[in-house]
């Protein structure tokens, strides 16, 4: 294996673990039977063991805003492909969210994972702001509009995997997208 690909397999390896054992049972000698290499190797790729969730962290955000969306879709589509994507991680990548908040709960406490998480989650608020500023042509609203989108979608998330209350959650999202629709073509019919 390639050093790049080593590094990487590191990476994904720790989103698995933390997303299997949470932050407690995040070690050196753990990620290293996970991705089955010594722990000299995963120190030779990076300087602490604190560095490697950072890292993770930037892989994650990145992957969290990979949907297509087709070209002529309106908001209704948007924020159903919004709510797919978000929710359909439950299903698909549970792992994946297990890890993003252990990462939330991590970085309250560490300056360093926290910074790299504002960082990630404001690269994401920029995704997601650019796609609305298709539908809203006025900042402020497609400003507030984003940060409500971010917000329920994350707590959406969150009640969903500590409650098990999907049907709750999507009704509660399907909602949010009715309202934000009705309200959207009132203020594009004038």
């Amino acid at each position: 294996m390639n050093t790049r690909d080593t590094k990487t397999a590191i990476i994904e390896a720790a989103i698995t673990l933390m997303g299997r054992v949470g932050a407690d049972g995040f070690s050196a000698s753990a990620l290293a039977a996970e991705v089955g290499v010594s722990k000299a190797t995963l120190f030779h790729h990076f300087q602490s063991l604190d560095e490697i969730p950072i890292e993770a962290l930037g892989m994650l955000t990145g992957e969290a805003l990979d949907f297509d969306l087709p070209d002529n879709a309106g908001l209704p589509e948007f924020l159903d492909a919004m709510g797919e994507m978000a929710f359909g991680f439950l299903d698909e990548r549970r792992s994946f969210l297990n890890a993003y908040f252990t990462f939330v709960s991590k970085a309250m406490f560490d300056p360093r994972l926290k910074a790299k998480m504002q960082a990630s989650l404001n690269t994401a608020k920029a995704q997601v702001r650019e796609l609305i500023n298709n539908y809203v042509d006025d900042e402020t609203r497609a400003r507030d509009l984003t940060n409500m989108v971010m917000i329920l979608l994350d707590g959406g998330m969150m009640h969903m995997m500590l409650l098990e209350n999907e049907t709750e959650v999507r009704a509660m999202w399907d909602q949010f997208s009715s309202i934000l629709c009705k309200e959207y073509g009132r203020e594009n019919s004038n």
